[in-house]
C-alpha cells in the first residue's frame, strides 16, 4: 500500500509499508516504511544507472548511505525500494520554503556525515567514485545523520584515473574532468566542497537572484580560498 508521491526527474518516490519478514505489502501505519521509486521507462542509459544502483547499494553498507531493501526490474516495471528517510533531501532543507531552519551544529553534523560517506567509499580496496555529490543525493533521517544516496551514476576507480564521459551535475563537477573526461575520486571530494559552499551560505551552486558577482557560488568563493 503506497501513500503521498513526490516527483523526480526519472520518476516517482511514493512512501509505503511493508510486513518486515516477508516484505509483503501492509496496512499504512504498520510494519516498515519505506521509500518505493518507481523509475521511467527508458532506454539503455536508463537501464545502465538502475543496474548500477542496485550494484552498489547491494554491496556497500555504511551508516552514511542508504539501505536499498529491493527491487524489482521487468518489462513493465523497474521499481527500487529503499529505508524510508523521515526528513527529505539536504536540497529541500536548505533551499525550499517552509522547512525547518538547520542550526549550525545541525548543519556541521551533515556535512561530517556526508564526508564519512564519501570517504568510505574512496576508501575502499576498490575505490568507488560517486560521480553525483550534491545536495539532492544527501538525505536527512529523523536526527539528521546524513544518508549519501544516487547510485546510478558509481564507478569503480582505479588508483590514477578512469576516461569517462562528462555526465552528472555539471554545477559540481572540476573544471579538470569537464575539460579532460579524467574521472578521479578528487572528482568527489570537489562536488563535495561544492555542498559545503551551500551548507555555510544556503545560496545554490547557481543562483540568478544573487546579487551581481555572487551568480556563480563556487567563483565568488575563490578569492576568499586563496592561500
Amino acid at each position: 500500500m503506497l501513500w503521498g508521491k513526490g516527483a523526480e526527474a526519472n520518476g516517482c518516490v511514493y512512501k509505503g509499508w511493508i510486513h518486515e519478514h516477508n516484505l509483503t505489502a501492509v496496512k499504512p501505519g504498520t510494519g516498515i516504511t519505506v521509500a518505493i521509486k518507481k523509475l521511467k521507462r527508458g532506454g539503455y542509459q536508463g537501464n545502465r544507472q538502475l543496474a548500477d544502483e542496485i550494484h552498489y547499494l547491494s554491496q556497500l553498507h555504511h551508516p552514511n548511505l542508504i539501505k536499498l531493501v529491493g527491487y524489482i526490474c521487468s518489462a513493465d516495471n523497474r521499481i527500487l525500494v529503499y529505508e524510508f528517510i523521515l526528513k527529505g533531501s539536504l536540497d529541500n532543507h536548505l533551499f525550499t520554503r517552509g522547512h525547518n531552519f538547520l542550526d549550525w551544529a545541525t548543519r556541521v553534523k551533515v556535512a561530517i556525515g556526508a564526508a564519512r560517506a564519501i570517504s568510505f567509499l574512496h576508501d575502499l580496496e576498490i575505490p568507488v567514485i560517486h560521480r553525483n555529490i550534491k545536495c539532492s543525493n544527501i538525505l536527512l533521517d529523523g536526527d539528521f545523520n546524513s544518508k549519501l544516496s544516487g547510485f546510478g551514476l558509481a564507478i569503480d576507480g582505479p588508483s590514477t584515473h578512469v576516461s569517462s564521459p562528462v555526465i552528472g551535475t555539471y554545477e559540481y563537477d572540476p573544471p579538470e574532468y569537464m575539460t579532460t573526461g579524467h574521472l578521479t575520486t578528487g572528482s568527489d571530494v570537489y562536488g563535495f566542497g561544492a555542498v559545503l559552499l551551500q551548507i555555510m551560505s544556503g545560496h545554490r551552486i547557481i543562483d540568478p537572484k544573487q546579487p551581481a558577482g555572487e551568480y556563480n557560488l563556487i567563483d565568488f568563493a575563490k578569492p576568499y580560498f586563496k592561500p
